[in-house]
């Protein structure tokens, strides 16, 4: 099960894995900025953000554009207001649900100042806190309390407005994993990760595997970090990989791998094919991925015509190389032969003075 725990003031997030009753518990505490305000700054806090329904809207309508396939519909008000439980007094909720369970809760901050400016919330399994630092002995007091939710993120679409949208994951509905990481990098990561975001519907790839289609899985480089996207693909690339003579000799430290949709799987009961040309062009032109042995300015078709070079003149030398050693065989092969007619010349000789010897 993942977890999240979030520092409210810098707003980013750390993944931590919990398995069964004996995993470790996520106890890690992020230091918040403090969001300290005169009396001035706190009246002009009190000044309304806009129409939180509308600011709802539009972050539902950005998020839900990365996993089309889901459909959503709205959660009763009540309800998603549950989830945000204290909070409620600094955010109007917005909750949205499939059929099949899958769900999320938004929060839109209604003024300018809100009840978790300050504070850190850190999460042990279903249950999140909200948290300050006791001044007196440097340990942390509970302020706020919520339960049945496992991923608590805090981000801004906004500058200068902390905590300005909340996404709370429920416990009891599953999580959209790509609308997730969508809020994630785009609200929580500041300018370049809501650049990265937008980089990355543009190019139509996900940050999580499709379910049900084929897709390739290509690890690249982004701002200094490695990281992997994945590509859908049609039925008519995935055949088209498939059928393709042309196997990419991929290095060690080349990660790209193609893995068939469950229809194929299911007609042919194999789980990924071998990398092939086909698959190496996508990955190019979505993802930007070169193999190791590529130069950085050169494309895949002059990589093919290098590739291609290569092998010619690979062929050319061993070519050169048989005919030498050919040629070496038929010089040794005429003086064996050499030899052999000299020694039988000797022998008749003889041969013939010990027959006159005989005849005297």
């Amino acid at each position: 099960m993942r977890k999240w725990i979030i520092n409210m003031g810098i707003l980013t997030g750390i993944w931590l894995t919990l398995a069964g009753c004996g995993a470790p518990k996520a106890q890690v505490i992020m230091e918040a900025e403090t969001a300290a305000a005169d009396g001035t700054e706190t009246q002009a806090g009190q000044e309304l953000l806009g129409d939180p329904k509308e600011r709802a809207e539009e972050t539902v309508s950005f998020l839900e554009q990365f996993e089309s396939s889901l459909s959503f519909q709205d959660m009763d008000r009540e309800r998603a207001a549950a989830y945000g439980g204290p909070l409620e007094d600094s955010y109007a909720f917005y909750g949205r649900e499939t059929e099949d369970g899958a769900g999320y809760v938004l929060g839109i901050k209604i003024r300018k100042e809100s009840l978790l400016d300050g504070l850190t919330v850190y999460g042990e399994d279903d249950h999140m806190e909200a948290v300050i630092q006791n001044d007196q002995d440097g340990g942390y007091d509970t302020v706020y309390e919520l339960d049945g939710i496992s991923v608590f993120l805090s981000g801004s679409s906004q500058n200068g407005v902390l905590n300005e949208v909340l996404y709370l994951q429920p416990e009891d509905l599953e999580t959209p994993e790509e609308l997730l990481n969508a809020f994630d990098l785009g609200y929580c990561h500041g300018a370049a990760g809501a650049a990265y975001v937008r980089d990355v519907l543009e190019r139509q790839v996900r940050f999580t595997p499709p379910d049900t289609e084929a897709y390739l899985a290509v690890e690249v480089e982004r701002d200094g970090e490695l990281c992997t996207e994945y590509v859908p693909l049609t039925r008519e690339e995935e055949r088209e990989i498939l059928d393709s003579k042309e196997p990419v000799p991929l290095e060690d430290g080349d990660r790209l791998e193609f893995f068939v949709s469950q229809e194929t799987y299911e007609e042919q009961d194999i789980d990924g094919g071998a990398v092939t040309a086909p698959a190496l062009r996508i990955a190019e032109e979505r993802c930007g991925f070169r193999p190791s042995y590529i130069e950085p300015d050169m494309d895949i078709e002059k990589k093919e015509e290098t590739r291609e070079e290569a092998e010619k003149e690979n062929e050319g030398e061993a070519g050169e190389e048989t005919g030498e050693e050919n040629e070496e065989a038929r010089e040794e092969a005429g003086e064996e032969s050499e030899e052999a007619r000299e020694e039988a010349g000797e022998r008749a000789r003889e041969a013939m003075e010990n027959g006159e010897a005989d005849g005297d």
